[in-house]
Protein backbone atom coordinates (compact mmCIF):
# COMPACT_ATOMS: atom_id res chain seq x y z
CA UNK A 1 0.00 0.00 0.00
CA UNK A 2 1.57 3.36 -0.81
CA UNK A 3 1.66 6.36 1.83
CA UNK A 4 2.12 9.90 1.31
CA UNK A 5 4.37 11.97 3.77
CA UNK A 6 3.22 14.63 5.97
CA UNK A 7 -0.26 12.60 7.53
CA UNK A 8 -2.50 15.05 8.74
CA UNK A 9 -4.65 12.10 10.73
CA UNK A 10 -4.24 9.97 13.70
CA UNK A 11 -5.97 7.78 15.73
CA UNK A 12 -6.88 10.76 18.41
CA UNK A 13 -8.32 12.76 15.48
CA UNK A 14 -10.69 9.94 14.21
CA UNK A 15 -11.24 9.40 18.17
CA UNK A 16 -12.38 13.01 18.63
CA UNK A 17 -14.50 13.54 15.25
CA UNK A 18 -16.54 9.85 16.11
CA UNK A 19 -17.28 11.67 19.36
CA UNK A 20 -18.19 15.41 18.01
CA UNK A 21 -20.79 13.19 15.70
CA UNK A 22 -22.39 11.48 18.70
CA UNK A 23 -21.00 7.76 18.09
CA UNK A 24 -21.59 5.11 21.15
CA UNK A 25 -17.87 5.51 23.18
CA UNK A 26 -17.80 1.49 23.28
CA UNK A 27 -17.77 1.49 19.43
CA UNK A 28 -15.43 4.43 18.88
CA UNK A 29 -12.02 1.96 19.36
CA UNK A 30 -13.24 -0.50 17.10
CA UNK A 31 -13.98 2.12 14.70
CA UNK A 32 -10.26 3.56 15.30
CA UNK A 33 -8.57 -0.08 14.74
CA UNK A 34 -10.76 -0.43 11.54
CA UNK A 35 -9.45 2.39 10.09
CA UNK A 36 -5.95 2.56 10.76
CA UNK A 37 -5.91 -1.27 10.02
CA UNK A 38 -7.47 -0.51 6.23
CA UNK A 39 -5.09 3.35 5.88
CA UNK A 40 -1.69 1.21 6.64
CA UNK A 41 -1.67 3.64 10.25
CA UNK A 42 -3.59 6.58 8.92
CA UNK A 43 -1.33 6.98 5.63
CA UNK A 44 -2.42 5.59 2.63
CA UNK A 45 -3.14 7.44 -0.48
CA UNK A 46 -7.29 6.56 -0.46
CA UNK A 47 -7.56 8.38 3.49
CA UNK A 48 -4.83 11.01 2.39
CA UNK A 49 -6.19 12.28 -1.00
CA UNK A 50 -9.63 10.58 -1.62
CA UNK A 51 -10.96 11.15 2.60
CA UNK A 52 -12.10 7.61 2.49
CA UNK A 53 -10.66 5.56 5.70
CA UNK A 54 -12.64 2.58 5.14
CA UNK A 55 -11.89 1.71 1.59
CA UNK A 56 -15.51 2.46 0.54
CA UNK A 57 -16.57 1.54 -2.71
CA UNK A 58 -18.10 3.92 -4.93
CA UNK A 59 -21.67 2.80 -5.55
CA UNK A 60 -23.14 6.31 -7.32
CA UNK A 61 -25.82 6.38 -4.95
CA UNK A 62 -28.40 9.60 -3.81
CA UNK A 63 -27.17 7.85 0.08
CA UNK A 64 -23.22 8.53 -0.74
CA UNK A 65 -23.14 12.32 -0.01
CA UNK A 66 -20.66 14.61 -1.29
CA UNK A 67 -18.98 11.00 -2.69
CA UNK A 68 -17.31 10.68 -6.53
CA UNK A 69 -15.73 7.44 -8.27
CA UNK A 70 -12.11 7.26 -7.89
CA UNK A 71 -9.48 4.57 -8.61
CA UNK A 72 -10.15 1.00 -9.59
CA UNK A 73 -10.13 -1.96 -6.49
CA UNK A 74 -7.16 -3.81 -7.01
CA UNK A 75 -9.41 -6.79 -6.72
CA UNK A 76 -11.79 -6.13 -9.00
CA UNK A 77 -11.82 -3.61 -12.01
CA UNK A 78 -15.55 -3.15 -12.07
CA UNK A 79 -15.61 -1.83 -8.67
CA UNK A 80 -14.21 2.13 -7.31
CA UNK A 81 -12.74 3.34 -4.36
CA UNK A 82 -15.06 6.42 -3.39
CA UNK A 83 -13.37 9.54 -2.96
CA UNK A 84 -15.50 12.17 -0.62
CA UNK A 85 -14.90 15.73 -0.89
CA UNK A 86 -14.32 16.00 2.68
CA UNK A 87 -13.28 13.92 5.63
CA UNK A 88 -16.90 14.72 7.39
CA UNK A 89 -18.21 13.48 4.31
CA UNK A 90 -16.63 9.96 4.54
CA UNK A 91 -17.09 9.99 8.22
CA UNK A 92 -21.17 10.22 7.58
CA UNK A 93 -21.13 7.20 5.24
CA UNK A 94 -19.16 5.32 7.04
CA UNK A 95 -21.46 5.79 9.66
CA UNK A 96 -24.31 4.89 7.63
CA UNK A 97 -22.72 1.67 6.44
CA UNK A 98 -22.26 0.71 10.12
CA UNK A 99 -26.01 1.06 10.62
CA UNK A 100 -26.34 -1.14 7.24
CA UNK A 101 -27.21 -4.45 7.16
CA UNK A 102 -28.02 -7.43 8.96
CA UNK A 103 -25.41 -7.40 11.75
CA UNK A 104 -25.11 -3.87 12.22
CA UNK A 105 -21.54 -3.77 13.39
CA UNK A 106 -22.46 -0.20 15.05
CA UNK A 107 -23.92 -2.50 17.57
CA UNK A 108 -21.21 -4.69 18.56
CA UNK A 109 -20.00 -4.97 22.42
CA UNK A 110 -16.59 -5.93 21.05
CA UNK A 111 -13.78 -5.93 18.81
CA UNK A 112 -14.08 -9.23 17.45
CA UNK A 113 -18.15 -9.06 17.67
CA UNK A 114 -17.26 -6.10 15.38
CA UNK A 115 -14.83 -8.01 12.93
CA UNK A 116 -17.40 -10.99 12.35
CA UNK A 117 -20.40 -8.65 11.58
CA UNK A 118 -18.18 -6.38 8.89
CA UNK A 119 -17.64 -9.61 7.63
CA UNK A 120 -21.19 -11.00 7.57
CA UNK A 121 -22.13 -7.72 5.84
CA UNK A 122 -19.57 -8.67 3.26
CA UNK A 123 -17.45 -5.53 3.96
CA UNK A 124 -14.17 -7.26 4.04
CA UNK A 125 -12.93 -10.60 2.00
CA UNK A 126 -10.05 -11.42 4.16
CA UNK A 127 -10.75 -14.34 6.73
CA UNK A 128 -12.34 -13.49 9.94
CA UNK A 129 -9.24 -14.20 11.81
CA UNK A 130 -6.91 -12.18 9.53
CA UNK A 131 -8.87 -9.17 9.68
CA UNK A 132 -9.39 -9.68 13.17
CA UNK A 133 -5.64 -9.93 14.25
CA UNK A 134 -5.55 -6.54 12.07
CA UNK A 135 -7.75 -4.87 14.12
CA UNK A 136 -6.44 -6.16 17.39
CA UNK A 137 -2.69 -4.84 16.65
CA UNK A 138 -4.07 -1.09 16.50
CA UNK A 139 -6.73 -1.59 19.29
CA UNK A 140 -4.07 -2.45 21.45
CA UNK A 141 -1.45 0.37 19.71
CA UNK A 142 -3.76 3.48 20.54
CA UNK A 143 -5.59 1.93 24.09
CA UNK A 144 -3.97 5.03 25.52
CA UNK A 145 -5.88 7.23 22.98
CA UNK A 146 -8.85 5.18 23.73
CA UNK A 147 -8.75 5.36 27.69
CA UNK A 148 -7.85 9.20 27.48
CA UNK A 149 -10.77 9.90 25.78
CA UNK A 150 -12.71 8.38 28.61
CA UNK A 151 -10.78 10.18 31.43
CA UNK A 152 -12.94 13.32 31.59
CA UNK A 153 -15.56 10.71 32.43
CA UNK A 154 -13.58 9.32 34.77
CA UNK A 155 -13.08 12.59 36.62
CA UNK A 156 -16.31 13.46 36.63
CA UNK A 157 -17.25 10.32 38.37
CA UNK A 158 -14.51 10.87 40.98
CA UNK A 159 -15.44 14.26 41.36
CA UNK A 160 -19.26 13.79 42.02
CA UNK A 161 -18.31 10.64 44.57
CA UNK A 162 -16.37 13.61 46.24
CA UNK A 163 -18.75 15.84 46.40
CA UNK A 164 -21.75 12.90 47.35
CA UNK A 165 -19.16 11.78 50.38
CA UNK A 166 -19.27 14.87 51.98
Amino acid sequence: MEAIQGNKYSAQFFTNLFTSMGVNKKVIPFMVAQIAHETNNFTSIQLLKNNNGAGITYINNPYQINAHRASELPEDKNYHYAKFDTIQDFANDYLRILKYGIDKPINSNSLEEFAKRLKNNGFYSDTLDNYTKGLKFFYKKYAGVFNAANLPLFILGIALLYIIAR
